[in-house]
């Protein structure tokens, strides 16, 4: 009974957090966040390049796929590093209409 009420806790307070997070406002990323994440991309890279043991090769695709390759794509069209100000630096690239001839 016990684990099950401190589990109950745990996933509660994990949704509060993430609730928290999604309602946030704020556009503006930190430089030194941004460049861990460069930095665990790059450790991610070299263990998928690593012959010696492939389910931790998988395991590291996987990874770099999720928190390197999903993330950033959204992340990347925005210049969300912020100055002094907390103001975005500027807005969403515009996607460029194309015309099929």
């Amino acid at each position: 009974m016990l684990k099950h009420t401190l589990l109950v806790a745990t996933i509660t307070t994990s949704l509060q957090a993430l609730t928290g997070c999604a309602s946030q406002s704020n556009l503006c990323e930190d430089i030194l966040e941004i460049k861990a994440q460069n930095q665990q991309c790059k450790v991610l890279q070299k263990a998928i390049q690593n012959p010696k043991n492939p389910q931790m090769a998988l395991t590291a695709r996987q990874r770099y796929e999720n928190e390197c390759v999903n993330f950033r794509f959204y992340r990347d069209d925005y210049d969300t590093v912020c100055k002094k100000g907390e103001e975005p630096i500027s807005q969403p690239v515009p996607s460029t209409p194309t015309r099929d001839n």
